[in-house]
C-alpha cells in the first residue's frame, strides 16, 4: 500500500505533535516539514526523525507541489490568511488546523461527508 504523501507547514508544539503520529500511520508519509527556522526545537526533533526539513515555510510547499497530497497548516490563522488562497491556486489540498476559518469548517464525526471533496477544511479550532 502507497502511503499518502503530506506536509506539515509550522514547526511549533502542533506541528511536531502531527508530525510524530504521522510517522506511526500507516496510510501518510510526511515528505516535508517546513517552518521559519531550521534550529526550533520542532525542526530539531523531525531532523533526528530523518523527515525532509526547510526553513523556507510556503515557499518549500509550493516549491514540491507535485510531490505532495495534502498539507496540514499548523501555523497561524494570520498565516493561513496567506497560505490558504496560494495552496488553492496551486491545487494543494489543505487541513487548516488554524481558527483562519477560511475553509469550509469541519467536525469529522459531525459532518465529514460534506466536507471530504473540500480543498481546503477548516478544523475549527486547533484541538479539532
Amino acid at each position: 500500500m502507497q502511503k499518502y504523501a503530506v506536509a506539515i507547514l509550522g514547526s511549533g508544539n502542533i506541528g511536531t505533535d502531527l508530525l510524530i503520529k504521522i510517522q506511526r500511520s500507516k496510510y501518510l508519509k510526511c515528505i516535508v516539514f517546513a517552518g521559519r527556522s531550521i534550529n526550533s526545537q520542532g525542526m530539531k526533533k523531525a531532523i533526528s526523525l530523518g523527515v525532509n526539513c526547510s526553513d523556507k515555510s510556503i515557499d518549500c510547499i509550493v516549491d514540491h507541489k507535485d510531490k505532495i497530497d495534502l498539507v496540514f497548516d499548523a501555523t497561524s490563522a494570520k498565516a493561513h490568511e496567506i497560505h490558504g488562497p496560494l495552496l488553492l491556486k496551486h491545487g494543494i489540498r489543505a487541513i487548516d488546523l488554524t481558527p483562519a476559518k477560511i475553509g469550509e469548517m469541519t467536525v469529522p464525526a459531525v459532518n465529514l461527508d460534506e466536507c471530504i471533496n473540500e480543498m481546503n477544511i477548516n478544523m475549527v479550532s486547533c484541538g479539532g
